[in-house]
């Protein structure tokens, strides 16, 4: 077997041309495509990053919230709270005045009322004597009492 030169340089440059086109045609496209590729995963794991950072600033927001919300509650619930204190104390201040004008009231009318009655005995104090001496005489024993049976 002998080399033929002719043969080896048409090969070298069949292969020379091979490399070239496959360079071209084939690896460049398949290296940008997969830098392509690469800078679109980096972009999504940055996105991904921003949107774990967004997720736990909106969870931070929403405990601040939440416990500011409880604060609000509790304030609100307090305020309330001491409203109907107020509002008992009130009613009851109420009620105890109110007692106290119907006490104020009805010894005021007991008054007049003793007396209106006052006025009406003290024209009837001889016949209140007499009916009380009465009564007392007949009740006690002598001669003269016919109930007690003396005689």
């Amino acid at each position: 077997m002998t080399v033929q030169l002719p043969v080896l340089v048409w090969t070298v440059i069949c292969f020379c041309l091979f490399a070239l086109i496959l360079h071209f045609m084939l690896f460049k496209p398949l290296l940008s495509h997969m830098d392509r590729r690469s800078e679109k995963i980096a972009r999504a794991k940055e996105k991904k990053r921003e949107r774990e950072e967004a997720l736990a600033a909106a969870g931070e927001a929403l405990a601040r919230f939440r416990a500011g919300e409880e604060e609000h509650l509790r304030a609100l619930a307090q305020a309330e709270t001491e409203a109907a204190g107020k509002e008992a104390k009130a009613l009851t201040d109420e009620a105890e005045r109110r007692r106290g004008e119907a006490v104020g009231n009805a010894a005021s009318e007991f008054g007049k009322e003793r007396e209106k009655l006052g006025i009406l005995l003290a024209g009837r104090e001889d016949e209140f004597a007499a009916a009380l001496a009465g009564a007392l005489t007949e009740s006690l024993p002598g001669p003269g009492n016919t109930k007690t049976g003396g005689d």
